[in-house]
């Protein structure tokens, strides 16, 4: 353990670390997994020509609000690859480039099932015709969450 604690100072000096208590450190170190939807539709990009007027926009965070906290981080982890919330919330998200925050891109093709790029933090998401064809295509594709990488 001493070497343990040796490494962390080394990145960490523990003295950084007194003011915060088990709980508040573990919030800096690891993020929520309490997911604030409204903080999460504030922080979100539109792009391909979706905004958050859209009707499939509207009927995904419809579904998003019927959701349990479970299913919630199920969702973000689709479609960020990680289940925890920055501890400043959805505006700080990290991508593989740094910050990014989360968007939903429009496609037209909808035979396909939801997509995520997960290093950007971007859901593709068709332009279903009903809300119903959303729910339905959006939980078969979370229902594929630990298959892996899938290719098409």
């Amino acid at each position: 353990t001493d070497a343990l604690v040796a490494g962390f100072q080394s990145v960490l000096p523990l003295e950084l670390m007194e003011p915060f208590d088990a709980a508040e450190l573990e919030l800096l170190l690891c993020g929520s997994d309490e997911v604030d939807l409204e903080d999460w539709k504030v922080n979100t990009l539109y792009k391909s020509g979706y905004t958050a007027e859209s009707e499939v926009i509207k009927w995904f965070w419809s579904l998003a609000e019927k959701m349990s906290n479970e299913e919630r981080l199920k969702l973000l982890q689709f479609a960020t690859g990680t289940a925890s919330i920055p501890s400043r919330g959805f505006a700080n998200l990290q991508g593989s480039d740094g910050d990014r925050r989360f968007s939903i891109m429009r496609v037209v093709d909808t035979s396909r099932l939801p997509q995520a790029h997960t290093c950007f933090n971007e859901l593709v998401l068709p332009e279903y015709p009903t809300q119903e064809e959303l729910e339905t295509k959006l939980t078969q594709a979370l229902s594929h969450l630990g298959d892996g990488i899938l290719l098409r």
